[in-house]
């Protein structure tokens, strides 16, 4: 667990993303939780070490369910973006499947078997919208989540301003592909430009996933990004907007680590994220014909 200031403590150790932890008067805010259950149960148990007061928020970045899982072992009041609860209401027994499958094929049996007869999805029950921002007052220090897109439609910054810190969530992640599925990548580059300004007030970046808290550790996000779509675009160009992803997957591959047993799902993710971006170029282009 890093201590980032006397107030902010994150964990990047865990399966699935990086979580924290706001320490206030009244209680502990949770950023994110914990996939596994195991994990959800030890987090909770170095956050009581922290505290003597109770979990009394927890706030999703997004709707991932890698994010949300934990909750139940957690606590706390839940926040999130507005579209962030209309993903987690559409969750039912078939992402229960999918997670429990997921993990064990992948070296978490008595995690699958534990959601499969236990997982209580928390839903939101305080939400953000575009266009506004929630500011919870429980002293020190003050805590704003802020939407801002980009990665996914509901993703959240969760912003210390008396702390000099962010949590970015997906919108920065560290040793892994970005999670593109539900992308906007020119508001994402924009969100990214917006936290690489010297004018923005946080010294310290959380990323979504991985550890490194930077201003430079979001560049190769940036440079990600900023080649897909040029290559996406330029193919787009020379082929009068025919396009294959699987064309441009080698040279994606080897911009973040892929573990071994995993290399499979990691073409997948890279193969949804050029789609994304071809669908996206194919959308600004009609838009400029306008």
């Amino acid at each position: 667990m890093d201590k980032l200031t006397s107030h902010v403590f994150v964990e990047s150790g865990y399966r699935g993303c990086t979580v924290g932890a706001i320490v206030t008067p009244i209680g502990v805010v949770c950023v994110d939780t914990p996939l596994l259950p195991a994990e959800a149960r030890h987090w909770r148990g170095r956050l009581a070490e922290l505290s003597s007061q109770p979990i009394v928020y927890t706030i999703f970045t997004d709707g991932h369910r890698d994010r949300v899982l934990g909750q139940q072992w957690l606590g706390g009041m839940v926040v999130a973006h507005e579209a962030a609860w209309e993903k987690l209401r559409s969750y039912g027994d078939a992402m229960r499947q999918q997670a429990v499958e997921f993990l064990a094929h992948h070296g978490a049996p008595e995690a699958a078997e534990e959601l499969a007869r236990h997982l209580q999805l928390g839903l939101p029950q305080l939400t953000v919208s575009n266009g506004g921002a929630l500011t919870l007052h429980l002293g020190k220090p003050r805590i704003v989540v802020r939407p801002v897109g980009g990665a996914t439609p509901g993703s959240v910054w969760v912003e210390l301003p008396d702390q000099g810190v962010v949590f970015a969530g997906d919108v920065v992640t560290q040793r892994t592909h970005p999670f593109m599925s539900e992308a906007n990548t020119a508001r994402w580059l924009e969100r990214l430009a917006e936290l690489r300004a010297a004018t923005y007030f946080a010294a310290k970046i959380v990323p979504g996933r991985g550890g490194g808290y930077k201003r430079a550790d979001t560049q190769k996000v940036v440079n990600y990004l900023t080649d897909m779509r040029a290559r996406v675009r330029q193919i787009m160009i020379e082929r009068r907007g025919k396009f294959d992803a699987a064309e441009l997957l080698p040279v994606f591959l080897d911009r973040f680590p892929v573990p071994n047993d995993e290399h499979e799902r990691v073409q997948r993710r890279i193969r949804t994220g050029l789609e994304r971006v071809y669908e996206e170029l194919k959308s600004e282009k009609r838009r400029r014909k306008r």
